[in-house]
């Protein structure tokens, strides 16, 4: 492992996400461009409180037109991310249109319900296709964190 100075930190900069756009141009970017017309697959990105980057990374790996999210798999891996205060899922429809499924559905509003009792906000899920993307949190389809979070 290598040890990181304190000069290096300073000019480190945090990838700040302020709008679904910064996202979704951020998760495209960085997806495997090799799988993303063949095979589905589920990123996550944990942001703190100032919609700073904490955590990108692959969560799930499926078929051509199917991928299993696992939820408490999900939360375990928040776990190593304290600070997460702002959740934001995506993954891709290869070779359809970016409409989310019933099960898309059923499973952003689940991970909603349990991140709201975590003082935690689901910001976006976003679904890639070949031909764009279609995002909960612009259609409205995501719930508010009541305000006494």
């Amino acid at each position: 492992m290598r040890s990181v100075k304190a000069d290096e930190l300073s000019d480190w900069e945090p990838v700040i996400i302020k709008s679904t756009e910064a996202a979704a141009t951020y998760l495209k970017r960085n997806w495997d461009a090799k799988r993303f017309l063949v095979q589905e697959e589920v990123y996550i990105m944990f942001l703190n409180c100032n919609n700073e980057l904490l955590h990108y990374g692959l969560m799930s790996r499926g078929g051509t037109d199917a991928c299993n999210f696992d939820i408490q798999i999900f939360l375990w891996e928040m776990s190593y991310h304290p600070l997460t205060k702002r959740v934001i899922i995506s993954h891709n429809h290869p070779g359809k249109n970016a409409t989310p499924s019933d099960k898309d559905i059923h499973n952003t509003t689940k991970l909603n319900t349990i991140l709201m009792l975590m003082g935690v906000k689901l910001v976006d899920h976003i679904i890639f296709s070949p031909t764009g993307y279609f995002s909960f949190c612009q259609v409205g389809m995501i719930k508010e964190l009541p305000a006494q979070y």
